[in-house]
């Protein structure tokens, strides 16, 4: 999640296939560089602060990661599927967010303030206007009416009780009832 914050999500991907380690050491490294240098830089107030949103991102993401896994996993119709969440977005938007803290409590120059207000500002806009796109990493999976239309079928074909329906991303079904078909 924190390569895509940095690179976007169409470099960090490439990244990631062709140098996982070394992209996971780098931007933990370069992301404790900065929060290490804001953090000691900020007023005592921002400190408090942005320690607080930096360790409430990390509780988030290991106790939701921990809790739901990386696994695909199946959706079942009527059935509430607690693996489900993991929410990595708030986790990564409270991780930002400690960085947008220590920045407005930052003890410097104005120039200085100014400076790194911008280089945030410019990275914030020039991320997603250039890495967002129609296509996404979910694109290649079926749509949900294809999927309908199988699923059906098989429903049809081999009097089934139950099919699951294929759903985006790549391995992800939600199983629902022929009933619903009919």
């Amino acid at each position: 999640m924190l390569g895509n914050v940095f690179l976007g999500e169409r470099w960090a991907k490439e990244l990631w296939l062709d140098h996982p380690r070394a992209l996971s050491i780098t931007i933990g490294l370069v992301a404790a560089a900065v929060f290490a240098l804001l953090f000691v830089r900020a007023t005592p107030t921002g400190r408090r602060w942005g320690a607080a949103a930096l360790g409430s991102s990390l509780l988030i993401y290991t106790a939701t990661t921990f809790y739901r896994g990386t696994e695909a996993y199946r959706l079942v119709f009527g059935h509430w599927n607690f693996a489900g969440a993991r929410y990595a977005g708030a986790a990564m938007q409270l991780a930002v967010a400690s960085v947008v803290i220590l920045i407005a409590h930052l003890r410097a120059s104005d120039v200085v303030r100014n400076v790194v207000i911008a280089v945030i500002a410019i990275h914030a806009i020039v991320i997603p206007a250039t890495t967002l796109h129609p296509r996404t990493q979910r694109s290649p999976g079926p749509t949900w009416a294809a999927g309908l239309r199988v699923s059906r079928r098989l429903c049809e074909e081999q009097h089934l009780e139950r099919v699951l329906v294929s759903i985006t991303p790549f391995a992800w079904t939600t199983e629902v009832p022929c009933d619903r078909f009919r």
